[in-house]
């Protein structure tokens, strides 16, 4: 008797393989869509104007490691222990207010455009300027 291209134990082990894809898959969209909106949160703080486009394409340009917005959305929720992303508007205001006040504690700053600014303000003024 022909023994069949696959038994029961191969097919049982595509299935897992198959529904570990999907969900890592799930789990990466989930975490990519939170990350999304993380942005927006983030740079919907900082004002629209000439003056923040300016600040934060000079910042890119000497820090050119950090020109994509994945980048500095990954830095930033890094620098505000933001993971997994599930903290309120205030929480995320008092984190930010937090982090500035330590980057100049810690003369965390650049002088950009000649403003004295701290990291995470650069950062998110970089953010707002990759940003449609």
């Amino acid at each position: 008797m022909d023994k069949p291209l696959l038994d029961r134990r191969a097919l049982l082990k595509m299935g897992l393989a198959a529904s570990g894809v999907l969900g890592v898959g799930a789990t990466w969209w989930h975490h990519a869509s939170m990350e999304n909106r993380l942005v927006l949160r983030l740079a919907g703080w900082v004002a629209r104007s000439e003056d923040v486009t300016t600040i934060g394409q000079a910042y890119l340009e000497r820090q050119p490691e950090e020109a994509h917005r994945d980048t500095l959305t990954r830095l930033l929720a890094r620098d505000l222990s933001l993971f997994p992303y599930g903290v309120s508007d205030d929480e995320l205001r008092q984190r930010s207010r937090a982090k500035i006040a330590s980057d100049f504690a810690d003369a965390n700053t650049l002088t950009v455009q000649g403003w004295i600014l701290s990291r995470t303000e650069l950062r998110l003024c970089a953010l707002a300027a990759l940003l449609p």
